[in-house]
């Protein structure tokens, strides 16, 4: 580890293998940047909703026509739970580094 971004970086990756996702797979380098600041500003307490808007926030960047680009209270509750995985490896990511 070089730096503290790097590190909440490794602890969101390994967060990701832990639940059998591969983060090289499911994470734009965007994406990535998005959720390892979630880890860094708002760690155990990221919402689904957070987690919605920064895949939002990319995704209207790579593919602006996604029908998914909703607010998060207009999701369907499926497409909802897609989030969850990403927000409990943010969770855990967090405690990994030592933030709340």
């Amino acid at each position: 580890m070089t730096n503290y971004v790097a590190g909440a970086k490794e602890a969101l990756y390994a967060a990701l293998r832990a639940q059998g996702k591969d983060p090289m797979e499911c994470l734009t380098q965007g994406l990535e940047q998005l959720y390892v600041m979630l880890v860094l500003l708002k760690g155990t307490e990221t919402t689904m909703e957070d987690v919605h808007d920064a895949w939002a926030c990319d995704r209207a960047y790579t593919r602006p026509d996604h029908p998914d680009l909703v607010p998060f209270h207009q999701l369907d509750p499926a497409v909802v739970e897609y989030d969850r995985p990403f927000m409990e490896a943010i969770h855990e990511a967090a405690r990994q580094i030592g933030r709340r």
